[in-house]
């Protein structure tokens, strides 16, 4: 059985001899084939679409800045073969442009749209590694967890949202939301919105796996970030849950009635909300009862 070979997409002569010597100082055995742009890239994969031609590689790493057809075209035609699009990509670039980190996050935003939540990862990864702190790069890392959450890659996916999560919101600092919001402040309208999904996406993982109280603590932050928004609503419908499912249901009580002061409430909020209230947590698996009157749990 032949080895499959590495495939180097690389213009720069210099940058690709150093590769060639790294590889062989590793004593890679794959032998290493090589593509000088991104148009002979193209017609290699044109080359080699059957599974089980040996010379499809095992792997591509690839450069993003390419003459005459770009790295990301490259690997967006790549992921639209059926054979190419179970090789993994490994992108190198040096690039910082702004315009080459958005190109990286919509390319990823296309493939989740596809439910190609594998590909979406490495391309927003791609984005975020090459501008961590900049707006595409922000965006990059929340679409990173979501399609790593799709993909029930879930503690990959909490590393990537905690990223995005200012140092101070820390566990078990957020209860006071119910009584009043924390004094923690985030400047960027932009940034809270980020921050309260990834708390949300965090929230949803830790509950899922029956840690109520970590759960219940970015249910809160998410809230905190975006109050008076129907992403509050979201956040405190899930509060509710996990507060019920830990057995203190005079907390959730708490969070309903909050829900229910509020004069533009979707009713579909609402009725959710109701809903959670009316699930049997510890506390009424022990013999514990609702104060609210009968009639707003049904």
């Amino acid at each position: 059985m032949s080895i499959r070979p590495i495939l180097v997409v690389e213009d720069n002569p210099m940058d690709l001899d150093l590769m060639f010597q790294a590889l062989q100082e590793h004593s890679v055995a794959n032998p290493i084939a090589a593509c000088r742009d991104g148009e002979e890239a193209l017609q290699y994969i044109q080359a080699h679409r059957v599974a089980d031609d040996p010379a499809v590689p095992i792997l591509v790493l690839l450069d993003l800045r390419l003459p005459k057809v770009d790295g990301i075209d490259v690997l967006r035609q790549a992921r639209s073969d059926a054979v190419w699009s179970q090789v993994p990509f490994v992108v190198m670039t040096t690039s910082r442009e702004n315009t080459d980190i958005e190109a990286a996050y919509r390319l990823g935003r296309t493939l989740t749209a596809e439910g190609q939540h594998a590909a979406a990862v490495e391309w927003h990864l791609t984005a975020a590694y090459l501008a961590e702190s900049s707006r595409w790069g922000r965006h990059a890392l929340l679409e990173a967890g979501r399609s790593l959450t799709a993909l029930q890659r879930t503690k990959e996916a909490l590393v990537v949202y905690r990223k995005l999560m200012p140092k101070a919101f820390v566990r078990g600092a957020n209860r006071a939301v119910l009584a009043a919001p924390p004094s923690i402040r985030v400047a960027d309208p932009e940034d809270r919105v980020m921050q309260a999904e990834a708390a949300y996406g965090i929230a949803e993982i830790l509950a899922g796996v029956g840690d109520q109280e970590a759960a219940l603590d970015m249910y809160l932050t998410a809230a905190h970030l975006t109050a008076g928004t129907r992403a509050e609503d979201r956040a405190l419908v899930g509060a509710i849950r996990s507060f019920v499912t830990m057995g203190d249901r005079a907390s959730a009580e708490l969070i309903y009635r909050r829900l229910q002061d509020s004069a533009d409430r979707d009713p579909a909020v609402l009725a959710e909300a109701r809903k959670n209230l009316g699930r049997r947590g510890n506390t009424a698996e022990q013999g514990g009862g609702s104060a609210l009157p009968r009639g707003v749990l049904e």
